[in-house]
């Protein structure tokens, strides 16, 4: 019994201790740019759908592409795009090559 005690109290000992320390997670968060030298206003809002219907719903229903249908999206539907590709990824892009004789 003797042995069981004297292990306890230097646990104790260091139980009390832990609970002295102040808690890591308090750490206040920046609301601002860290590196901006001057203050500026929030300026962007999203409102973000993230429910169950819309998680899952495709952008388009029909199962088929139609040519008589304007679809909505980065590109001009009146223009035809070509890719111009290069070694190095940000220089690669989409640009336009003619009109478009039908969508």
């Amino acid at each position: 019994m003797r042995r069981f005690i004297s292990s306890i109290r230097p646990a104790a000992g260091l139980a009390a201790l832990l609970a002295c320390l102040p808690s890591s997670g308090q750490t206040p968060l920046a609301d601002q740019a860290l590196f901006a030298s001057i203050t500026v206003p929030g300026n962007l809002a999203l409102a973000l759908s993230v429910e169950f219907p819309t998680a899952i719903t495709a952008a388009h229903t029909g199962a088929t592409y139609n040519s008589a249908s304007t679809y909505v999206g980065y590109f001009d539907p009146n223009k035809c795009y070509a890719y111009n590709y290069q070694p190095k990824e940000e220089d690669r892009h989409f640009y336009p090559t003619a009109l478009a004789a039908n969508h």
